[in-house]
Parts: structure tokens; C-alpha cells; sequence
């Protein structure tokens, strides 16, 4: 999958965060850092604790 693909995949406008990142690999390098960001699963822990 093209990083393209996965940003509509997502539902995100590619063509937008392109013209605001400059280039795919900036996009890539952005994107892969969520895979290493603990938030999402911290909030969700919190969330199922509530």
C-alpha cells in the first residue's frame, strides 16, 4: 500500500496534506511516528476505565 492509498484508506485528503507536508516523504516520515506515539492507547485505557 502507497502512502497515498493509506491516507484515503483513511478518509483523509492526500493531495491536501501533500500540499501542506511538501513531499510524500515527509508525509511518511509524519504518519510513522504515530506508530510510536502511546496516546491513542493511553486515552483508550482511560476511556474504558470510566
Amino acid at each position: 500500500m502507497t502512502v497515498k492509498e493509506c491516507y484515503e484508506q483513511m478518509g483523509s485528503d492526500y493531495e491536501s496534506v501533500l500540499g501542506r507536508m511538501g513531499s510524500e516523504a515527509m508525509i511518511k516520515r509524519f504518519a510513522l511516528k504515530f506508530l510510536q506515539d502511546p496516546s491513542f492507547n493511553n486515552l483508550k485505557a482511560i476511556n474504558e476505565q470510566i
